[in-house]
């Protein structure tokens, strides 16, 4: 798992010899959170502020715009157009009334990258993310994506597309870096950041010839009620 400082100097090795972040026009498309919990999105905050915290104590006055949640709004030079909590929610019911801010923040996101800044940096929401690194390569901005889709699971065609228009991928699993590279394009082993939520057991468990079987219902409230109702009678 890469450190602090260490995620600074995969981002700066990124680019050419010699080139520099701009401070007045560098972009931070922060996560959009289409159909994802908020405290989904409140991790994966932590884990872009912690990047660009990193960063800007390597060069100061840098200046991001986007969407952040509360972290990231705590960093310095970074000016928000919109708060990633007030965009998310799960199914059409939650994301229906907050379609014109989605739409607005889109727009607004778009925008950005077409002012041509220094860097896009991308946190995870690929469905959003991956048109606008599209975008962001033909307008010859240089992208790191922090989150890959998860290419492995479901669409493995993803992966192809983030070879094609990220430039640094900062990976949460470590078996996600060999595809990437396997194409030609950086990718570097991050870490998930509920590793750090988590707390490890001190002692291992006792063991025992007595089958155990985890029952993982989802990840959702809504998700959890409604699986719990239909399984626990036939638990």
């Amino acid at each position: 798992m890469l450190k602090g400082s260490e995620l600074g100097e995969s981002i700066k090795a990124a680019f050419s010899k010699g080139q520099r972040l701009d401070p007045s026009v560098s972009v931070a498309v922060l996560r959009e959170v289409l159909q994802v919990p908020p405290e989904h999105l409140l991790a994966h905050d932590r884990l872009g502020a912690a990047v660009l915290g990193e960063l800007g104590t390597r060069q100061h006055e840098l200046t991001w715009h986007g969407i952040g949640g509360p972290e990231l709004r705590r960093i310095q030079g970074f000016k928000a157009f919109a708060r990633a909590e007030d965009l998310s929610g799960a199914g059409l019911v939650e994301l229906v009334p907050q379609l014109p801010a989605l739409l607005a923040a889109r727009r607004e996101l778009r925008a950005a990258v077409q002012a041509q800044p220094d860097l896009a940096f991308l946190i995870d929401a690929p469905d959003l993310h991956l048109p606008l690194a599209k975008r962001a390569r033909k307008a010859r901005v240089p992208v790191v994506m922090l989150g890959v889709p998860q290419f492995w699971a479901w669409r493995p065609d993803r992966v192809r597309t983030v070879c094609r228009d990220v430039r640094l991928a900062l990976c949460l699993f470590r078996f996600e870096v060999a595809p990437i590279r396997a194409r030609g394009a950086a990718a570097h082993w991050v870490g998930h950041p509920l590793a750090d939520e988590i707390p490890q057991p001190v002692e291992p468990p006792s063991t025992t010839s007595d089958l155990r079987v985890a029952f993982l219902p989802g990840s959702r409230p809504s998700q959890v009620g409604r699986a719990l109702r239909l399984a626990l009678p036939e638990l």
